[in-house]
């Protein structure tokens, strides 16, 4: 990733800021997403390492300093997940596609919602977590348990999306809300 980035800083100077923007996203950004749900769920030290690389592309699109703070900027500015948020993401819509049969026919009904006969108010949107509690740390970071676990805590309103791009977006949007709280 820095090998990249080092790459393009002869170029800086003649690229506007949308421009960088662009080319860090197609160079640097899409090796990040790539596999993400996959690593998501790695070690602390793992997720620092991924951290420090989008921190990296930003400080070089901002042209900020090595240790000038650009967590703000990251989420206000250039509108990106850090690392445990974007495998929350990703998890999500992968999920999602599962949930509303956008996927290939083997993960048909590898996620189901409760049963909405009892409480239609409550339990709608809701997806049945998994019915023997994880042993070991391991067992949370299994997809089906991450996932119903992501998915119960977004608000109803982005849970009753039908439609693929929407739901991408408002979670999207309703994680980076999150990520500039803290």
């Amino acid at each position: 990733m820095h090998a990249i980035l080092r790459s393009l800083y002869p170029l800086r100077p003649f690229i506007s800021q949308a421009a960088l923007h662009m080319v860090v996203t197609a160079q640097c950004l899409s090796i990040i997403n790539y596999m993400c749900i996959i690593w998501g769920g790695a070690s602390t030290k793992v997720l620092r390492t991924v951290e420090k690389s989008i921190r990296a592309c930003a400080r070089f699109i901002l042209w900020t300093k090595k240790y000038d703070p650009v967590q703000t900027q990251i989420t206000d500015t250039l509108h990106w997940l850090m690392p445990k948020y974007l495998y929350q993401h990703a998890t999500l819509c992968f999920g999602h596609d599962i949930l509303f049969n956008n996927c290939p026919g083997y993960f048909c009904n590898y996620i189901t919602f409760f049963d909405t006969r009892c409480d239609v108010s409550r339990n709608k949107y809701y997806v049945k977590p998994i019915s023997a509690p994880p042993k070991n740390k391991y067992g949370n970071r299994i997809l089906l348990n991450s996932f119903s676990d992501f998915w119960n805590q977004l608000p109803s309103e982005i849970r009753a999306l039908d439609d693929r791009n929407l739901f991408k977006n408002y979670s999207k949007n309703h994680l980076l809300s999150k990520q500039g709280i803290r």
